[in-house]
């Protein structure tokens, strides 16, 4: 189509260009864009939370009774093995004080010969150079000569811990545990004449110590000991050895016997366990032991001296 002036006229193309440019522009990219864009991030967030909550939730939970569980099972095995320490160490005790009445399964015997099952027992506590010691020891000794076979007697040691503060004028140790009132010197007497006991039996410690009360002191028992030992034929090398490798184990059972048994001095004496508050002379342990018999036995009607009183004084 031309004008007046034959040129041409473009007037029919404008509406065909706009309806084609507006719908495909908008729609294409609102509908593209957009929906797409906020579909997406809305459904991965959901996802994203849907897939954790459910995992951290029982992820802590299990903890709680296994961690409940393991507790119980560990107080379980610290109780067994507290137990155990406690066993060991009674049984430890026990064999320490096995060493002091001469029942240890060594072949020897610190009581002399044998009494028959259920005979009394007459212990005594003393330290080696307490004067008031050594008169029980006197008194006791024919009390022994005529009942053994027929009673117990059991020598043991009176022991303080930290004497007068400890240290090597008293003690044996480092720690100042086994210590005696007369100093070092009488403490180790009381190891020897435990030896002797122990394997030499109870008429080689009567000997020994009644010996040594009245040739040494607590001074120069240490070099005193040795002619003495020799004049009554004992075996010096053995007592020389027993005192320098089982010192500790007489020390430590009659450190437990004395706390036990609340000793507090020399001497202490005890019949069938029950302390024993009478007279010293021979007559007086004599009668106090025989009275623990169901049958006396003949060595009960002896006669020995008695004391008038009650004995006095100790260390």
């Amino acid at each position: 189509m031309t004008n007046e002036n034959n040129e041409p006229v473009h007037h029919e193309e404008r509406p065909e260009h706009k309806p084609e440019h507006k719908p495909e522009h908008k729609p294409e990219h609102k509908p593209e864009h957009k929906p797409e864009y906020k579909t997406h991030e809305h459904k991965e967030s959901k996802e994203h939370k849907a897939e954790h909550k459910p995992e951290h939730k029982p992820h802590h939970k299990p903890h709680k009774p296994h961690f409940k569980l393991n507790t119980s099972v560990m107080l379980v095995i610290i109780g067994i093995i507290l137990l155990a320490v406690v066993q060991a160490q009674i049984v430890s005790l026990n064999s320490k004080i096995k060493v002091i009445t001469g029942d240890d399964d060594s072949g020897t015997s610190a009581v002399g010969p044998e009494a028959p099952e259920g005979a009394p027992t007459l212990s005594f506590y003393v330290m080696s150079y307490c004067p008031y010691g050594n008169q029980a020891e006197e008194g006791i000794a024919p009390v022994y000569e005529i009942l053994k076979g027929e009673a117990n007697f059991e020598p043991h040691y009176v022991i303080y811990s930290n004497y007068q503060g400890g240290g090597p004028q008293y003690c044996r140790d480092t720690d100042s545990l086994y210590c005696s009132m007369h100093g070092i010197q009488e403490l180790n007497q009381n190891f020897r004449e435990q030896c002797v006991a122990k394997y030499m039996g109870m008429d080689s410690y009567f000997d020994f110590a009644l010996a040594m009360n009245t040739e040494c002191n607590y001074q120069n028992a240490d070099t005193c000991w040795e002619p003495v030992a020799a004049d009554l034929g004992l075996d010096v090398e053995k007592i020389k050895t027993c005192e320098e490798e089982e010192w500790q184990d007489f020390a430590a059972a009659d450190l437990a016997l004395n706390q036990q048994l609340g000793v507090r001095g020399s001497p202490s004496v005890f019949i069938n366990g029950e302390s024993y508050s009478g007279g010293r002379a021979p007559g007086d342990y004599l009668a106090a032991l025989c009275a623990e018999f169901d049958v006396a036995p003949e060595g009960c009607s002896e006669p020995l001296q008695a004391s008038a009183q009650t004995a006095q004084g100790s260390c």
